[in-house]
């Protein structure tokens, strides 16, 4: 289970890194408030405060012990 976990979450990290680059792409010369709009719009939930203190407190080698390991296994080559 805690496997499986650890995979997921690294999945999600890495599409979460790849929409917070596409948006900042499309939005970047954007004015803050239509920015806002636009979010609103597309549906678009951002993090809670506790979300982000639990991500703060997993730290970034959360991922980077799992990829290793995974990669040990021969997986994803």
């Amino acid at each position: 289970m805690e496997y499986n976990w650890k995979k997921y979450r690294a999945e999600w990290i890495i599409r979460k890194k790849i929409f917070r680059e596409v948006w900042t792409t499309f939005t970047g010369d954007m004015a803050p408030s239509e920015v806002t709009e636009l979010a609103e719009d597309l549906g678009v939930e951002w993090d809670s405060e506790e979300h982000v203190a639990l991500e703060i407190r997993m730290g970034p080698n959360a991922m980077t012990t799992h990829r290793r390991k995974y990669a040990s296994h021969g997986y994803g080559n």
